[in-house]
């Protein structure tokens, strides 16, 4: 028996103008359109597109039928977004080759209204297919790698600096603070877990415009572990921060975080960097992080009014050897 991207039918599955312009959507507003605008519509658009030729990339692959490549779309897709897939996420982080993550929103379910033009699709692909040379040779080397490289490759954090967990590499990308929706937020580069009631937590700081903190995730640069996680968050404030504890243990360290947060306009966006922990109870016996006069420090924004950033951290920090 051939395999499917050998028989000719079948690389009509990919091959077809449904499956090209999905493919396109879904590149193009993980890449484009969500840094550009960054709202409702283009949070979902992706889900859309990948729903739409999931079934035929799935037909494809495995000669699924078409039953079979719907369903099966929609067990991977909902649990996917459901909350039960992140120890499987987690894992997968773990083996360090790219993050995933996604925000657990249920309304999402409502990109499976595409899946009766996948049907439609899967019935009959060579009525939607355009009639080429060399069909299943530009399936199997062109598309099926497309394909695998867009449904994992979503827009990607700004920076491709190479940052490790020592503090050393603490506060290399700045502080986020940026417009979203009809409001404004700030997310720390540092803090300072020593009880001393200033910075203690790793928070999100959002004027009224920012309704919610979608998904809150702190992943360990040792293990690619994630070490804290909320969902949901509607009282953004320091109690619903991160108090720097990993396993119980508090200590220097250097995180990477990974925060969704939407706006009362329906806006969403999300952000990636890196947040520095660093604990001054005691004498650390580290080095002074070079980049410390920089680091970004949640008392050093004021929302009242204006969003300014224009105040200095009262941290002083002096558990450093120099």
């Amino acid at each position: 028996m051939k395999p499917s991207f050998m028989n000719k039918r079948n690389a009509y599955y990919l091959l077809n103008y449904v499956f090209l312009a999905g493919l396109l959507l879904l590149a193009l507003n993980d890449h484009v359109l969500k840094e550009a605008y960054g709202n409702w519509w283009t949070g979902k658009l992706s889900d859309f597109a990948g729903v739409l030729i999931l079934p035929l990339f799935l037909a494809y692959v495995f000669r699924a039928g078409k039953r079979t490549a719907v369903v099966a779309t929609v067990l991977l897709f909902a649990g996917f977004k459901s909350g039960y897939s992140q120890p499987l996420i987690e894992a997968w982080n773990g083996l360090g080759l790219f993050h995933l993550s996604r925000v657990v929103d249920y309304g999402d379910l409502l990109a499976f209204m595409v899946l009766p033009l996948s049907y439609q699709v899967l019935s009959r692909p060579e009525d939607f297919a355009p009639r080429l040379r060399f069909s299943r040779q530009i399936s199997r080397y062109a598309l099926l790698p497309l394909t695998l490289v867009f449904f994992v490759a979503t827009s990607p954090p700004d920076s491709y600096i190479i940052i490790g967990p020592e503090i050393g590499s603490c506060c290399q990308e700045p502080a986020a603070i940026d417009s979203l929706g009809n409001g404004v937020l700030f997310i720390p580069s540092a803090f300072t877990p020593d009880g001393d009631g200033i910075n203690d937590r790793f928070q999100v700081m959002a004027s009224d415009g920012i309704v919610r903190i979608d998904t809150f995730f702190v992943i360990s640069l040792v293990d690619g572990d994630t070490v804290f996680r909320a969902e949901n968050v509607t009282d953004i404030s320091p109690a619903t921060g991160w108090d720097g504890s990993d396993a119980g243990v508090t200590e220097p360290s250097n995180y990477s975080y990974d925060i969704r947060v939407s706006a009362a306009d329906g806006s969403r966006r999300a952000y990636f960097g890196y947040v520095c922990a660093l604990p001054c109870r005691e004498s650390t016996g580290m080095p002074r992080p070079v980049n410390l006069e920089v680091c970004g420090f949640a008392d050093e924004i004021d929302l009242g009014g204006i969003f300014t950033d224009s105040l200095t951290t009262a941290e002083i920090l002096d558990c450093f050897v120099e």
